[in-house]
């Protein structure tokens, strides 16, 4: 404190002196104080740091520390409860930067420790902090591996404890820049200039990353089963541009806990979305082989909110997965029993039903399978009664503009639908495959397709590839005009072969008269399993009675030829799909 003692005959003078002087030292104090800005959507607030003079149950751990902290206010607090209300789960990602010398540190990776923890209501008494509390989950981050960094501590899920304020120890200045309220994560993020590092309720120790994230405690932030109320979380990664251009399209093995997964992908694509839910083990050590890329980020995070939302207990949205996975997706996190709806990831807007059975397949499409594909009913409603003793097809695949003519023919007729039928249009208009316009409805964007549980798994897998094929087909015109190019060039005793065989089949009848049915049947046909197996494919077919009644100087051509034609069409869809 400095005191001045003047003689002054006008008060006034000093009582302006006075005022000065006491804005000078205030100003000069208060703008000492550190803050650190609280982010959360469109609020933002300054929190003020405090000293912390408290000490933990076990002091040895922080011996010659300096701890720092930032209370909540109330509003802030509400806006916590809130967001962990709606979404079951929070996380608290801190901003810090390192004013660190490191030039002049004597021990480098001591002074630049820093940990992150939270304090709650039963930490203070009075207002103020207790003199010792007891140790508790800490994040820890050596400031010399990252200068900059952000650190996600998450609340424990169904958790009625929630932090009133954070704290940082540490032996040397860091910048707090501010802390985020954002959902709850786990794993690593380097992709940005800022690296990410999110950690469960039970807190841990920042690690350089290679290729690896420790899921084991995602149980204590995310369901550990999905159903008609919990959404199980989604594993994203991202990494580098793989820059041996010589390679086909790139293959690398994914390890969670025992399970090896096969990730295909092409040379501008790299990221890649793993669900949860269809892994045997989710929460374990996750980790990749890729060469030739750095792995940039691997994050657990959760799903989207709208996959909760269920029409009378049915799912309306779906789950963003690779059909690979699919397959052995296990029904016990399916959202309802009936089926499961999937997004392909890499193929936006098209849409993959997983059906219970066939009957239930056949509520959802077999109506619509005569409508679009059959000879001599296309264009038709058929009744119930008619339909009852009529196959359909064991998996199926549509078009939204087949769609939308579908529904507005069932509209303009006053038809009958069935129960699925309506809930299938209500999945079509909330995902946008059809729009309703002008009291009908008009094609929006993508298509659908369906497989069965009921279908043995070597034929899940075959169907499963021949309607993703459709599905592309329908959603892509550049590969619509090569399959159109590769058709009407390829051998045409084994292309009449195919049509002759179609025709032969009581249970396929396709059109043949449809020269989009056609281009896209012939290209799935061809597509729906390896080069290799595609000649015994079409030579087993061409011993078959009913092809040899129908066509039977086509089917001796494709036993002599061994059914060169189709394997070498197959090479070139095979040459194009890489």
């Amino acid at each position: 404190m400095i005191i001045i003692f003047l003689h002054l005959e006008n008060s006034r003078i000093f009582l302006v002196l006075l005022i000065c002087s006491t804005i000078f030292f205030a100003k000069k104090y208060f703008t000492n104080v550190e803050t650190c800005l609280f982010i959360f959507e469109n609020t933002s607030e300054k929190l003020s740091a405090k000293k912390m003079d408290t000490k933990f149950v076990d002091e040895k751990l922080f011996k010659d520390f300096t701890s720092t902290y930032f209370t909540f206010s109330d509003q802030i607090q509400n806006l916590i409860l809130n967001f962990f209300n709606e979404h079951k789960n929070a996380s608290f990602e801190l901003f810090l930067k390192s004013l660190h010398d490191k030039e002049n540190a004597e021990s480098r990776a001591e002074q630049s420790e820093v940990f992150y923890g939270f304090l709650y209501p039963n930490d203070f008494i009075g207002g103020k902090l207790k003199s010792q509390i007891s140790d508790r989950p800490l994040i820890r981050v050596n400031m010399n591996d990252f200068p900059l960094v952000k650190i996600s501590l998450s609340l424990l899920k169904g958790t009625s404890d929630f932090p009133c304020a954070f704290f940082t120890i540490s032996k040397n200045t860091v910048e707090h820049i501010s802390i985020s309220l954002t959902s709850a994560k786990l794993g690593w993020d380097i992709s940005n200039e800022v690296p990410i590092f999110a950690f469960a309720a039970n807190g841990g120790e920042v690690t350089a990353p290679l290729n690896s994230a420790d899921f084991s405690s995602a149980s204590l932030l995310f369901p550990v089963q999905t159903g008609s109320e919990n959404i199980m979380p989604k594993i994203t990664c991202t990494f580098s541009p793989i820059l041996n251009e010589e390679k086909p399209p790139a293959s690398f093995s994914v390890f969670v806990g025992q399970e090896e997964l096969k990730v295909y992908h092409k040379n501008e694509q790299n990221f890649f979305t793993i669900q949860s839910a269809a892994l045997l083990n989710p929460f374990s050590n996750f980790s990749l082989r890729l060469s030739d890329a750095k792995i940039t980020s691997i994050m657990m995070i959760e799903n989207e909110n709208a996959l909760s939302i269920l029409e009378n207990g049915n799912p309306l949205y779906p789950i963003k997965a690779d059909p690979g996975l699919v397959l052995k997706w296990n029904q016990k996190n399916w959202r309802c029993n009936d089926y499961e709806l999937f997004e392909w990831e890499s193929f936006p807007n098209v849409l993959l039903f997983d059906l219970q059975n066939y009957s239930i397949q056949n509520d959802f499409f077999k109506r619509l399978a005569f409508y679009v594909e059959k000879a001599g009913y296309k264009g038709k409603l058929l009744s119930d009664s008619f339909l009852s003793d009529k196959h359909a097809y064991n998996a199926h695949d549509y078009s939204s503009e087949s769609l939308a003519s579908f529904f507005s023919k069932a509209k303009e007729e006053n038809f009958p639908l069935n129960e699925k039928e309506k809930l299938l249009r209500t999945i079509l208009l909330a995902n946008k495959i059809i729009v309703e316009e002008e009291n009908l409805y008009k094609s929006g964007k993508g298509a659908i397709i369906s497989i069965s549980r009921e279908s043995p798994n070597y034929l899940r897998r075959r169907l499963l590839a021949h309607e993703g094929w459709h599905g592309i087909f329908f959603t892509d015109e550049k590969f619509r005009n090569v399959v159109a190019s590769i058709f009407y060039t390829m051998d045409e005793n084994a292309r009449n072969f195919l049509l002759g065989y179609w025709q032969s089949q009581a249970t396929l009848n396709y059109d043949i008269d449809d020269s989009f049915l056609v281009q896209n049947e012939f290209m799935a046909y061809i597509m729906q399993q390896g080069v290799s197996e595609i000649a015994n494919y079409y030579v087993t077919r061409a011993t078959w009675n009913s092809v040899n009644q129908k066509i039977p100087e086509l089917a001796m051509y494709v036993r002599n030829t061994n059914g060169a034609a189709f394997e070498d069409v197959a090479l070139i869809f095979d040459d194009y799909a890489k």
